[in-house]
This record gives C-alpha cells, sequence and structure tokens, in this order.
C-alpha cells in the first residue's frame, strides 16, 4: 500500500529507541521522507491526521547523526508547514513546541543543527505566512544567541 511504502520505513527507522542508522538505512529513510514530502501537499484533508501522526518521527529525524536524514526532515517539516492551512497549523504547533526546544539544548549540537535547519527551510518556504509566528521564532533563537 502507498502508507506501507511512503510511512512505515521512516517510522520504523525513526522510531524512539531505534538503533543508529547505517548508509543503507539512513537511505531508506531519506527516500521515505522525499516520497512524504512529495505527496502530504496533495493530500485529502481526511487523510492529514495520517501524515500528522508520522510528525514525530520527522522531527526525531532533525537529530540523526546522518545529515541526510536532517536535511530531509527539515525539508518535510517545512513543506508541511507551507501546505494549507488545516495542516500547517497542527505542524507549526509541534515546531514551537518540540523544534525550537531542541535549539537549547547544549550536549547535543547535532539537535541544534536539525532544529535550526528546520527553522530555515520553514522561513525559506513560507515567506510572509510565518509572520504571525515570528515572536515564537525569534525570541528563542535570541535568546540561544545570548
Amino acid at each position: 500500500t502507498l502508507w506501507g511504502r511512503v510511512l512505515e520505513p521512516f517510522e520504523r527507522l525513526l522510531a524512539p529507541g531505534a538503533p543508529p542508522l547505517d548508509d543503507a538505512s539512513a537511505q531508506e529513510a531519506v527516500d521515505a521522507l522525499c516520497c512524504t514530502m512529495a505527496i502530504a501537499p496533495a493530500l485529502h484533508p481526511s487523510l492529514h491526521p495520517r501524515i500528522l501522526a508520522a510528525l514525530p518521527m520527522a522531527v526525531l529525524g532533525l537529530s540523526s547523526a546522518q545529515g541526510a536524514v536532517r536535511q530531509m526532515s527539515a525539508r518535510l517539516i517545512a513543506e508541511l508547514c507551507g501546505a494549507e492551512e488545516a495542516l500547517s497549523l497542527p505542524v507549526m504547533e509541534c515546531v514551537i513546541r518540540q523544534v525550537l526546544p531542541m535549539l537549547a539544548d547544549a550536549d547535543n549540537p547535532l539537535r541544534r543543527c536539525g532544529a535550526a535547519e528546520a527553522l530555515h527551510r520553514i522561513v525559506q518556504r513560507m515567506g510572509m505566512a510565518v509572520l504571525p509566528f515570528a515572536i515564537f521564532l525569534v525570541v528563542p533563537i535570541l535568546g540561544r544567541m545570548s
């Protein structure tokens, strides 16, 4: 099925407690994230809960040791933020609650890097539509810079 091909690999590979990714499993996760990114904006609204249920795995992908997985996770999150409002609002809430706190993780530079890349991609994808969320995005970044 479509869900088995698109969501199952990265749900399995990026689930909490999953073993670290080797090159082959990282490529499988990147492929699944890329496919999800391509189809998510075109899905019928009745299928949005299925995509939103997989969002925590994309957030976990932001802290992966594999740079390609971090990049595709950031791109997926940004694409979902730039989608229609019914999908983008829950994703932005997830970004504010889960991704922004990753910037303050002084012990794990991979988490900070993934969060910064996700924020960069979100701002790039949303353009001026990010303005209502600007206060939520700017304050943590400025706090981390001080």
